[in-house]
């Protein structure tokens, strides 16, 4: 049986306190996210030992936060989304809970949200899905802000973004990962996503959509010489098996992004 929603709520305050209190009560009303946290946890995971041997957590998350509430967390702490994926592996290990894959956190701003307050939502898991997949539980270690991969992508012949991060997004918000700045580009158009050891894209819902090597997606795994078409710009994947000559050490000297 599910753990009463209370006790949950306990739990997930404990560790929040433990692990996040200093970087985010400031900010952050600490007991409403744990709340929040909890109430998805309950709502969302699946106890169906007939089927897969333990309870499963949901993986995508999306916050949505009030912009002064997110502009001041941001600017303590740039990579927010990373810092809550690893701490929702935390807590999904200290409750006993499985993860399919290492958790992926959005982040909206919501005019209508409180300040300092917080709205969680989840995709929830298919329990198909979840009884095919070889229950492994994520380390937290392994969700920190960078990947050991050597995977980026080209962007327009022009420069390339190395993928160290389990999410990156790409669109014309200036908040995205991969910047893109047409007209025939969404605001938030696709996400690229490290999942089971294969980058996966998919199209978030985006006005005119994504092309893989010229034919329509909603979700695809990505291979080394994939061409992404978004709008009239041309990404290019290339994975850790390609040898490149750029220097690990350039990522540092431009940011996120390296000129070709």
């Amino acid at each position: 049986m599910i753990q009463p929603i209370a006790t949950l709520e306990h739990k997930v305050q404990a560790l929040l306190e433990q692990n996040l209190v200093a970087l985010l009560r400031r900010h952050l009303d600490i007991p409403i996210l744990a709340l929040e946290l909890a109430r998805t946890l309950e709502q969302s995971y699946i106890d169906n030992p007939t089927q897969a041997p333990g309870k499963i957590a949901p993986h995508c998350y999306t916050l949505l936060i009030h912009p002064q509430t997110l502009a001041k967390m941001k600017n303590e702490t740039p990579d927010l989304e990373s810092t809550l994926s690893t701490q929702i592996t935390l807590i999904a290990n200290t409750l006993g809970l499985v993860l399919l894959d290492t958790p992926t956190v959005m982040i909206t701003i919501d005019q209508k949200i409180a300040q300092g307050s917080v709205k969680i939502l989840t995709d929830p898991v298919d329990p198909t899905t979840a009884a095919t997949i070889q229950m492994t539980p994520l380390d937290a270690n392994a969700t920190g802000s960078t990947t050991n991969t050597m995977a980026y992508i080209i962007v327009n012949g022009d420069y390339y973004h190395p993928l160290r991060q389990p999410l990156i997004t790409i669109g014309r918000k200036l908040d995205n990962n991969i910047i893109i700045e047409n007209t025939d580009v969404s605001r938030s158009h696709a996400q690229i996503r490290l999942r089971i050891d294969k980058w996966v894209l998919f199209d978030t819902n985006s006005r005119l959509g994504t092309q893989i090597n010229n034919k329509p997606i909603k979700e695809q795994v990505l291979q080394n010489g994939d061409v992404i078409s978004i709008g009239s710009t041309t990404l290019i994947f290339v994975d850790d098996a390609v040898h490149h000559n750029h220097k690990p050490s350039d990522t540092n000297r431009f940011g996120g992004t390296v000129p070709i």
